[in-house]
């Protein structure tokens, strides 16, 4: 039959009547590429398939998952304004996603919607997250759109908070902002608020850890305004953030909130608030955190003393850095690399190189391996004294080692053998940098700011 076809069609001896037996009886048969055929010819001259053919010729495609001939089966249909049931469409779009084709899913979705058919709450909430997991965000903003200006895609709760923390892990602070806000227009409309507590926890750490500090608090105080309780995670990240920042006034007092929010501060809230004071080299506001652990029942562990070593070493007491790794010895607790490193960084600046050396002496004896931090700060510190030589000795050791420098180190040492009028050993450290990039063991920004002055 079909070539008989094909021979009268070329002959233009058939009508529109004709053209639609021919297809009922292909798709009796399931012959669903000789149906195309036939619906790509009538479309070209003019003709109009029947509605009821075209819909059945969808679900033929649709029961042998051929979603390529689905998905133009509906574009012929909408052409031609057929309007077929509901389940029809669905069952297209479900093809369509199982086959990964989800541009193609949305975009029949995004046109139905413009004609005023609407396809459910479930599937409309399942084409945004198989366009999360795509990390399609694209084709999510035109859903989101498409949902704040019509009642014919809906979204559920779930899989909104779900799609708008895949944003915040994968996009950048200000986009996922833009998304929120999105978001929240789509469902202000069903008089439900979107945003839960894990989600709200996402945003925050996300802002947080961006340096998006204004941000991360003004997502706080929206919990708050909500009625939603906060949680540990959503202090504890905006805590380190506060830390990071040095804005520890902020810290203390969302530690203050988190108590009297009847949330017990555990070991990591309590090395987030010293991490601050750390980096702020605030030795008393330490000690008054460590005196909170005690008063907690959480006894302080390697990474509170570490941050203490560090204060101590920042403001220049470097014995009681020392006194403070006796300390923690006395209280069960080990020294790790950390420890050491920052105890090293203490003698350096305290000018006790000998002392530093013993310390790199005593990592060794515990089987310790030195890491590339460990050994830039004594570099780093004989460099700066003008000790070349013993510098140039501690990086060759460094680099048998299989640890290469930063390029900070580098630029040090550079600065150092300038310093001493001495080209040969000019040379050689640029040497040592060059086979470094070579192997990509230093960064192209470690060449621009070492090398420019030397060649």
């Amino acid at each position: 039959m079909f070539m008989e076809w094909k021979s009268l069609s070329r002959e233009g001896l058939l009508l529109a009547d004709s053209h639609s037996g021919v297809l009922k009886a292909l798709l009796k048969d399931r012959r669903i590429p000789q149906c195309m055929v036939v619906v790509e010819t009538m479309t070209e001259r003019g003709l109009a398939p029947t509605r009821e053919v075209m819909e059945s010729l969808v679900r033929c495609c649709v029961r042998n998952s051929d979603s390529r001939h689905a998905y133009a089966c509906m574009d012929v249909s909408m052409k031609h304004d057929f309007v077929f049931q509901k389940t029809t469409y669905q069952h297209a779009i479900t093809l369509l996603l199982k086959r990964n084709e989800v541009d193609k899913a949305i975009e029949l979705a995004l046109a139905l919607s413009s004609t005023g058919i609407g396809l459910g709450q479930s599937l409309c909430s399942a084409l945004l997250k198989y366009a999360a997991r795509r990390r399609r965000f694209d084709l999510i903003w035109e859903l989101l759109v498409e949902a704040e200006r019509s009642d014919f895609i809906k979204l559920d709760k779930f899989s909104c908070n779900q799609t708008l923390e895949k944003v915040a892990k994968c996009l950048s602070s200000s986009e996922t902002l833009k998304f929120k806000a999105r978001f929240e227009a789509v469902h202000a409309k069903s008089g439900i608020f979107l945003i839960d507590e894990k989600t709200y926890e996402v945003l925050i750490d996300v802002l947080a850890k961006a340096g998006e500090l204004k941000q991360a608090e003004e997502i706080y105080r929206e919990v708050l305004a909500r009625g939603i309780k906060p949680t540990r995670d959503m202090f504890q990240s905006i805590i380190k953030a506060c830390g990071k920042y040095r804005a520890l006034d902020n810290a203390f007092e969302l530690h203050e909130q988190m108590v009297l929010s009847g949330i017990n501060p555990n070991a990591a809230t309590f090395n987030a608030l010293m991490n601050g004071c750390r980096l702020a080299g605030d030795v008393s506001r330490i000690l008054q955190v460590i005196d909170m652990m005690w008063s907690s029942g959480i006894a302080p562990d390697v990474v509170s003393y570490s941050s203490l070593v560090d204060a101590y070493g920042r403001i220049g007491r470097v014995e009681d850095a020392f006194a403070t790794v006796d300390d923690m010895i006395a209280h069960g607790v080990e020294p790790n690399i950390v420890t050491f490193t920052h105890l090293i960084n203490a003698a350096v600046r305290a000018g006790h190189i000998d002392a530093a050396y013993k310390v790199l002496e005593l990592m060794k004896e515990k089987d310790m391996q030195p890491n590339v931090f460990t050994y830039s700060a004594l570099i780093n510190g004989l460099a700066k004294r003008g000790e070349y030589d013993r510098a140039m000795d501690l990086m060759e050791q460094m680099r048998s080692r299989g640890i290469h420098p930063t390029a900070v180190t580098y630029a040090t040492l550079l600065k150092s053998a300038t310093r001493l009028y001495d080209e040969d050993k000019t040379r050689s450290i640029v040497r040592m940098l060059e086979d470094d990039l070579e192997v990509g063991a230093c960064s192209g920004k470690a060449q621009s700011e070492c090398t420019s002055d030397y060649h």
